[in-house]
């Protein structure tokens, strides 16, 4: 059976850490006379992550081994998202969606919101946009309050790489990206009593 990208990765994959880094591409001119700033924000944003998986015996780690070599080095893609913010700490609820064609920029427009709801969403919190391959992970940067109608303006990050159809699912618990490994080389290492250690670096697939 061929494999299809992304794939999801086992249920013996399990994080003992990860470092989430957050890119950008702000261009800087600085005059040589006043030392004034002049300053471009690029549309270029992405994650990066680093991955420790906790020790494991052969049995659960070769499932894990295996999914990542299956990738392929950086051609194949895998869905991942953050442990420790599968749930949002606002209020959630209702039957979140776009609101309106054709959006950009580091705004999103929902509606299908509880009514009048203070946190629905808190900084900090995930959603997710697309899914399979088209999935994108957005961070919340201010808390989201909803309106008498159900609806709300998101301030995210990254910004929206492409605009969402109107009515599209917004996905606030279990938010997974598309990930590849950020190198070419994979390893992992065999210790005394064949304890695994596994760790890699990735970035999100644009």
């Amino acid at each position: 059976m061929a494999i299809a990208y992304p794939i999801s990765l086992p249920a013996a994959f399990k994080l003992a850490r990860i470092t989430i880094r957050q890119n950008g591409t702000v261009g800087e001119s600085v005059s040589p006379f006043s030392a004034v700033q002049q300053l471009y924000e690029h549309p270029g944003q992405w994650w990066e992550a680093e991955c420790r998986l906790p020790p494991m015996k052969r049995d659960t780690a070769e499932e894990v081994v295996a999914a990542l070599m299956s990738l392929r080095s950086k051609l194949g893609t895998f869905l991942m998202g953050d442990p420790a913010g599968a749930t949002a700490r606002g209020v959630g609820g209702g039957t979140p969606v776009v609101d309106g064609a054709g959006q950009s920029g580091h705004q999103l427009a929902v509606r299908g919101l509880p009514l009048s709801t203070t946190g629905w969403l808190k900084a900090g919190d995930w959603l997710q946009l697309g899914s399979g391959s088209s999935a994108r992970l957005h961070k919340v940067l201010v808390q989201v309050d909803s309106d008498g109608a159900g609806e709300a303006t998101l301030d995210i990050w990254p910004r929206l790489r492409e605009a969402p159809a109107d009515g599209a699912t917004v996905t606030i618990a279990s938010c997974k990206g598309v990930w590849q490994l950020s190198s070419n080389t994979f390893e992992y290492a065999i210790e005394p009593a064949t304890i695994y250690g596994i760790a890699f670096a990735c970035r999100e697939r644009l």
